[in-house]
C-alpha cells in the first residue's frame, strides 16, 4: 500500500467552460492600456474559424516494465530492499492502470471531436439569409455548443488523471531516494548491492515514464483547450452576426478585459514541488526575486493585468490564469511576464518568505502552461493597501 504524500501536485490548469465566478483572483486590463473591446467578425470569417481541424491527439503507449524477481537475503539491507521492491510494484501497478485510463479518455476525446465536428455542418452558412432567426439554426448553435462542452468534460478528466500522476511521479522520486540511501549502506552484500542497484535503475525508468506521460497530456489538454476556446468564440461570434445580418453596432461591442475570475483546481498556497515543474525552479533562476522598497515602490506605479488573492486559506487560481494569460498572448504574441510575490506592510519591511513561494508557485504554473522561463520573472513587494498576501502578475 503507497504511503500518503505531504507533497501537493498542480496539475496543469485548463480553461473550460462552464466555471463558476470567485472573488479570489481579479483580472485588469493590460498595464498602460484601458480595456480593449473588439467588433464581430462578419459571418464567414467566423465559419472560416470553425472550419479548422482540431489538433491531433497524442497516441504513444504508455506502460510501465515489469519489476525484476527479487533474492532474499538474511541481512537487514535485504530486508529493507524487498519492502522497497513491494511498494515500487504497487506504484507501478498504479501508473499501468493510469496508462489504460489515458488511453479510454484519448478514445472518448477523439469520438466527441469527431461528433463536434459533425455537428458544424448545421453551421454553414450556404443558402442562409442575414439576419437569420430561424429555430433550425438556433438549434444548430446548440447542438454544436453541446458537442463542445462533451470535449471539454474529456480534457477536465484528462486534467484530473495529469493530477494523479504528478503525485505518483513525485512519489516516485521519494521512493528513488530511500534506494540510493540504502545503497550507501556501509559494508554492504555483494547480492543486495546488486539487487538494489537494478531497483534503483527500475524506479529511475518509471519516473521517466511519468514524466513522459505528463508532457503527451499537457500537450493534449494545451493544444485541445485551446482550439475548443477558439471554437467557442466562432460560434458566439457566427451566432451574433447570423442574427444581426453580420454587422454589429459599436455601441454594442463589448469588453474582453475586466472580466471576474474563475478557476476550478489547485491549492493556491501549494508548494507545486516537483515533477510537472521540476526543472521550472532551476530554469528560472536567471530572473532572480528582487525585494525591498523599490521593487514596492515600482510595483505600486503599475497596474497588474492578474491578481490572486490570497485572503481565504485556499485560492484556486488555475483555469482562471490560464485563460488571463492566454487572451493577453492573443492579443500581444511577444509578452513577457513578471510574477511578484505581494505581503501586507503590516508583516514587515520586506516580502514575506510565504509571499515569494506563492509567487514561485504561479511561476511554474505558468512554465507548466507552456510559457518559456526566460519570459518569465518573478519579484517580491510590499504594500500599504493589501490586506492579506496576493500575487499579482504583470506583463511587458
Amino acid at each position: 500500500m503507497l504511503r500518503p504524500l505531504t507533497l501537493l501536485a498542480l496539475a496543469l490548469p485548463v480553461c473550460l467552460a462552464g466555471c463558476e465566478a470567485t472573488d479570489q483572483v481579479l483580472f485588469k486590463g493590460l498595464a498602460g492600456e484601458a480595456p480593449g473591446e473588439y467588433k464581430l467578425a462578419p459571418p464567414a470569417v467566423a465559419e472560416g474559424e470553425l472550419a479548422r481541424t482540431p489538433p491531433k491527439i497524442g497516441t504513444t503507449q504508455f506502460q510501465p516494465g515489469k519489476v525484476a524477481p527479487l533474492t532474499a537475503t538474511a541481512t537487514e539491507a535485504g530486508r529493507k530492499t524487498a519492502a522497497l521492491r513491494g511498494e515500487f510494484v504497487a506504484l507501478q501497478t498504479q501508473i499501468a492502470q493510469y496508462g489504460d485510463q489515458l488511453n479510454l479518455f484519448r478514445r472518448s476525446l477523439q469520438l466527441n471531436l469527431d461528433e463536434y465536428q459533425k455537428s458544424l455542418t448545421g453551421l454553414r452558412l450556404s443558402g442562409v439569409r442575414l439576419p437569420d432567426n430561424t429555430p433550425q439554426f438556433t438549434s444548430s448553435v446548440d447542438d454544436a455548443r453541446n458537442k463542445l462542452g462533451r470535449v471539454n468534460a474529456d480534457l477536465l478528466r484528462m486534467n484530473g488523471l495529469a493530477a494523479k500522476i504528478t503525485v505518483s511521479a513525485a512519489y516516485g522520486g521519494q521512493l528513488r531516494e530511500e534506494v540510493q540511501a540504502l545503497g550507501r549502506t556501509p559494508s554492504l552484500g555483494e547480492d543486495d548491492a546488486r539487487q538494489i542497484e537494478t531497483l534503483d535503475r527500475e524506479v529511475n525508468d518509471s519516473i521517466v515514464l511519468t514524466h513522459s506521460m505528463l508532457a503527451d497530456i499537457h500537450h493534449d489538454i494545451s493544444q485541445q483547450s485551446v482550439y475548443t476556446q477558439r471554437q467557442r468564440d466562432a460560434i458566439d461570434q457566427l451566432a451574433d452576426a447570423v442574427k444581426t445580418g453580420g454587422a454589429r453596432p459599436a455601441s454594442a461591442q463589448r469588453p474582453v478585459a475586466n472580466a471576474s475570475a474563475t478557476s476550478t483546481i489547485a491549492p493556491g498556497g501549494a508548494n507545486t514541488g516537483g515533477v510537472g515543474t521540476g526543472g521550472a525552479a532551476a530554469t528560472t533562476t536567471a530572473a532572480a526575486a528582487t525585494t525591498g522598497a523599490g521593487a514596492a515602490t515600482a510595483a505600486a506605479a503599475r497596474r497588474p493585468y492578474v491578481t490572486i488573492s490570497f485572503a481565504q486559506p485556499e485560492a484556486d487560481y488555475g483555469p482562471a490564469l490560464y485563460q488571463a494569460v492566454q487572451q493577453a498572448l492573443q492579443r500581444r504574441p511577444d509578452l513577457k511576464f513578471e510574477v511578484v510575490g505581494v505581503s501586507p506592510v503590516s508583516a514587515g519591511a520586506q516580502p514575506t518568505q510565504s509571499a515569494l513561494r506563492r509567487a514561485r508557485a504561479v511561476m511554474d504554473a505558468l512554465v507548466e502552461m507552456g510559457l518559456p522561463p526566460e519570459r518569465l520573472s518573478m519579484s517580491g513587494a510590499t504594500s500599504a493597501t493589501a490586506t492579506s498576501e496576493q500575487v499579482q502578475l504583470f506583463v511587458r
